[in-house]
């Protein structure tokens, strides 16, 4: 498998690299817990069903922990934890949370190693390779074949 990219070019004006092209990573689809249960149900001896429920509570605890201003580690995974931007204020005593707290969200640290040349990778990335998207290069006819609009062509 790889991950898919398509090209694009830099045409910010103003930009030192303007013109040059890059590769942007390209998501074809999304994955549902319902979808990981199915999977994780393929390779274990537990049913859909169980591994829905567990994921679906680990869900529910993930997000209780992260309210309690805690760390989450998942082995294998990485680490989420919680934070925010906030506003300054001119004193401490002037500063509270209800002003100042503006933004929350989550930051993900995936789990790293080492590989044997010292380089770190992360353990979800393991072996990835990266693959241009195949271009759709489907062609609609519009010569009055049996595809055009009122076309029943009889004769191919």
């Amino acid at each position: 498998m790889s991950i898919f990219y398509r090209l694009h070019q830099n045409n910010m004006a103003d930009s030192k690299m303007y013109g040059k092209w890059y590769g942007r990573a390209v998501h074809t689809s999304t994955t549902k817990l319902e979808q990981l249960a199915d999977e994780i149900q393929a390779n274990t001896t537990a049913k859909t069903a169980d591994v829905y429920a567990v994921l679906k509570e680990l869900v529910n605890v993930v997000h209780r922990e992260l309210l309690a201003s805690h760390r989450v580690k998942i082995e294998g995974l990485g680490t989420f934890k919680a934070t925010f931007s906030s506003a300054g204020a001119d004193t401490a005593k002037e500063y509270n949370a209800k002003d100042c707290i503006k933004k929350f969200r989550i930051i993900f640290q995936p789990e790293y190693s080492r590989d044997e040349f010292g380089h770190r990778t992360t353990h979800l990335l393991r072996g990835a390779k990266a693959q241009e998207l195949p271009k759709n290069d489907v062609v609609k006819e519009t010569d009055g074949g049996a595809d055009a609009p009122g076309g029943d062509d009889q004769n191919p």
